[in-house]
């Protein structure tokens, strides 16, 4: 991944699929469907291009996943 001036509007939405249950430990920068409701619970956007500082380096991050 890179980071800087140029690279301001890079998102990717990252999904987690098939697990019957979760918790969502995402970084602080991250939009959820608590920020945009299009986003569905088991999805996560990170701007992937502003991630060179120890406040914008964030990640999409699943705990306790129980595959079913």
């Amino acid at each position: 991944m890179r980071g800087g001036l140029g690279y301001t509007d890079r998102w990717t939405l990252f999904e987690l699929a098939g697990a019957d249950s979760f918790t969502n430990a995402h970084t602080a920068n991250t939009l959820t469907t608590a920020q945009v409701p299009a986003i569905l619970a088991n999805q996560v956007a990170v701007n992937t291009g502003i991630n060179d500082t120890s406040t914008t380096g964030d990640m999409a991050d699943w705990e306790n996943i129980d595959p079913g």
